[in-house]
């Protein structure tokens, strides 16, 4: 099996009574909370990262899912974790995957408590949120450049892995950033509904996503337990980034303090 697929494989890690959904992000892989999960498991937890529809595999395969299948994608991975019958169910995800994990806990009450991480509930740039409608209906991919330079250190971006995910996705599906978008606002709107306890977990330095989505949340979330962590150092992919173990030894601490049973 090539190092890729093995990447895009989705995580079944850990034993325990208590168990943790993390989900990657748009375009991403299991990968990229792999490490998170392996912390996770080593804590006591059992953990699943399940790969979303359209990722993993190549950018035609993306341009066809969209917000329910995500979603859709995200429940299933709950279920996995349901059907082994856990005393306690914690939900974390990356950027987009911290977004479902918003809406998981607005949808599903059971769930015990929330570690959303440079999670997007709205977006700073304005052209985005404006042009996108005008060039939906003409085009329907966007190159990839050096914009990725920064948000992951040189030798993330030289890992094989990385190398062949950069060739498969070298162009960001437009019509899958209008479902992001529509799944953003829907999570937004949904804030008051997430009553869980929530660790809102921010990059101080994200260029992807505006740190100020992490004060949004805290301010809309109906949640009575609530706090935001910053990680100082790290930029968007914060679960790959300096400050990755004060993130897992934080989240997993937040967890096992909201451990009933």
């Amino acid at each position: 099996m090539s190092e890729y697929a093995e990447a895009a494989k989705p995580l079944l890690l850990g034993e325990g009574k208590n168990a943790v959904l993390l989900i990657h992000g748009f375009t991403g892989l299991p990968h990229e909370v792999r490490e998170f999960g392996e912390y996770l498991a080593n804590e006591g937890f059992r953990v699943h990262a399940p790969l979303l529809p359209g990722h993993g595999t190549r950018k035609e395969d993306m341009i066809k899912t969209g917000r329910a299948d995500w979603i859709r994608g995200a429940e299933s991975g709950l279920k996995v974790l349901q059907g082994e019958s856990p005393e306690n169910i914690y939900v974390s995800g990356l950027s987009m995957g911290g977004t479902l994990t918003l809406y998981l806990g607005a949808t599903h009450p059971e769930i015990r408590a929330l570690a959303p991480i440079c999670a997007p509930v709205y977006l700073q740039d304005w052209r985005v949120r404006f042009l996108l409608p005008v060039i939906k209906p003409f085009v329907k991919y966007y190159p990839v450049g050096g914009e990725l330079e920064g948000i992951l250190d040189k030798s993330a971006l030289d890992n094989p892995v990385a190398k062949e995910h950069g060739r498969r996705y070298d162009r960001v599906a437009i019509p899958c950033v209008a479902e992001l978008l529509s799944l953003m606002r829907e999570a937004r709107e949904r804030l008051g509904e997430v009553r869980q306890p929530i660790l809102v977990i921010q990059a101080r330095k994200d260029r992807l996503v505006h740190p100020g989505n992490a004060d949004y949340i805290f301010q809309h979330v109906a949640s009575r337990e609530k706090r935001v962590l910053w990680l100082e150092n790290s930029d968007h992919a914060a679960t790959m980034d300096f400050d990755k173990r004060i993130l897992f030894k934080e989240a997993a601490g937040f967890f096992h303090s909201k451990s009933v049973g």
